[in-house]
């Protein structure tokens, strides 16, 4: 008898559940307070090891080259040049003051980043470990995203802060071709996100509590979406054609068509205080947790109701897929832990309603790694 409750206890652990192969790579996680990235092997699920930066680091990329990272250091202004093979920093260098943010270009041997002191975007040569443009942006910036065209044209958008007398404009820099626009929006804006053909920039706009929808190319203003919520995170679906918002004032989730017609199609609930979200490929799931709870909320798109919900941590920071579909990865801050769930278990019942789907499990954790204190974000890395 004593046996048959060890092996329930260990199945309701989740110990008994552990099947599948793993991802062939990394998730990197920025362990602020450990001033360091933590390696986790998702072939083995555990911790591989730490890479000391002497910095916190506020950013980490994979690169597209397999075995390559680059970290971000941000109250320094320097980038690391991770080597994932050896578990090492291979190069640190200084770009300037302060850096606020970066990604990587399409080639994997560049980098846009911006600093807030400087006022400035600069692109960076990796291999050669030095800046090779620089742009003077119009006033201090908050966040950036990167575009490419269908002809291959990479654009890099930068909204900024709410500071005047620039606050809310949004400047676009055509990389190849050195073209420049620059757009006001509204007097406080958020994050910003490319359609993935680069042909329209969706902006949160806080002050006008909606998602202003901005030409790719010349940014003229083509759409602006009202909302019930203030658009604080952004999240497109597997092709880009729907754009997931949440934020506070709703507990839902506000869902944008990104082609004609641009419109917000409707508001679903999906738990208390949706925060940070990512969706899978096949199947099509919305992964969505809670900001003030423990809660992630599983979601079909295309029905648009809740299936399934798992318990997981507390203060989600970002949640992140392997690029195989298998396994959704949420990050949280207040235990430095890295929660898996493996997609393929999920279990939807179709002859269940919305509401009895809501709350019966229907998904359960894989796994709970611990990845350091104070983590901030991660990427996942192809080691081949």
């Amino acid at each position: 008898m004593l046996f048959l409750t060890g092996l329930a206890a260990l199945a309701g652990a989740g110990c008994l559940r552990r099947k599948g192969t793993g991802y062939p790579g990394y998730a990197l996680v920025a362990a602020a307070a450990d001033a360091a990235i933590s390696v986790v092997d998702l072939r083995a699920f555990r911790l591989a090891g730490k890479i000391d930066l002497h910095a916190a680091p506020s950013t980490v990329l994979a690169q597209s080259r397999a075995g390559d990272a680059l970290a971000i250091t941000g109250a320094n202004g320097t980038l690391h040049l991770l080597d994932l093979n050896r578990l090492t920093r291979r190069a640190s260098f200084k770009v300037a003051d302060d850096l606020a943010g970066g990604r990587l270009l399409p080639d994997g041997r560049h980098a846009a980043v911006i600093s807030r002191a400087a006022r400035q975007l600069l692109i960076v040569d990796l291999d050669a470990r030095r800046v090779i443009k620089r742009f003077r942006l119009a006033g201090t910036p908050a966040d950036l995203d990167l575009g490419v065209t269908d002809t291959g044209a990479v654009r890099v958008a930068v909204t900024m802060a709410d500071q005047m007398p620039y606050a809310g404009t949004v400047e676009q820099f055509e990389l190849d071709s050195g073209a420049h626009n620059r757009q006001y929006v509204s007097s406080s804006l958020g994050s910003l996100r490319y359609r993935r053909d680069a042909g329209f920039l969706f902006v949160a706009n806080y002050d006008g509590r909606s998602i202003t929808v901005l030409d790719g190319r010349s940014l003229a203003p083509i759409a602006d979406l009202p909302l019930a919520l203030r658009p604080e995170q952004l999240c497109f679906n597997a092709d880009d054609g729907q754009l997931f918002v949440t934020g506070t004032g709703m507990d839902g989730i506000a869902i944008v068509f990104t082609y004609e017609p641009l419109i917000v199609e409707q508001t679903v609930l999906a738990g208390r205080s949706p925060g940070p979200m990512a969706c899978s490929n096949q199947p099509e799931y919305l992964f969505v947790a809670s900001k003030t709870g423990s809660v992630v909320s599983i979601l079909s798109v295309l029905s648009r109701q809740v299936i399934a919900v798992v318990e997981a941590g507390q203060n989600p920071q970002q949640i992140l897929m392997t690029p195989d579909n298998q396994y959704a990865l949420i990050l949280y801050g207040q235990s430095g832990e890295l929660a898996v769930i493996r997609i393929p278990a999920i279990t939807e019942n179709r002859n269940r309603s919305a509401a009895a789907n809501r709350y019966k499990s229907g998904a359960a954790l894989f796994t709970m790694i611990p990845v350091g204190d104070q983590p901030v974000g991660a990427a996942i890395a192809n080691i081949g």
